[in-house]
């Protein structure tokens, strides 16, 4: 008489839900980012400034950078 109600049991919704969660691949969130070298060609000093923020924000932030170069610790 067990094995009748084994056939007819079925996983609930909440279940299967998490099932499929633990399947799924957890990824790094990558953002797409421009570099700003604050050196030169021989001696790269580079800063990486995300995309997500507007042009003037970043055109404000590598100004300050290249204001402040000189207060950045550039390698240990």
């Amino acid at each position: 008489m067990d094995d009748d109600h084994e056939d007819d049991w079925e996983p609930s919704f909440e279940l299967l839900r998490l099932v499929k969660q633990e399947d799924r691949e957890i990824k790094p969130y990558q953002e797409i980012i421009e570099i700003f070298n604050q050196g030169d060609k021989d001696e790269r000093k580079e800063v990486k400034i995300g995309n997500n923020t507007s042009k003037e924000v970043r055109g404000k932030i590598c100004h300050l950078l290249k204001e402040f170069r000189d207060v950045f610790a550039w390698s240990y």
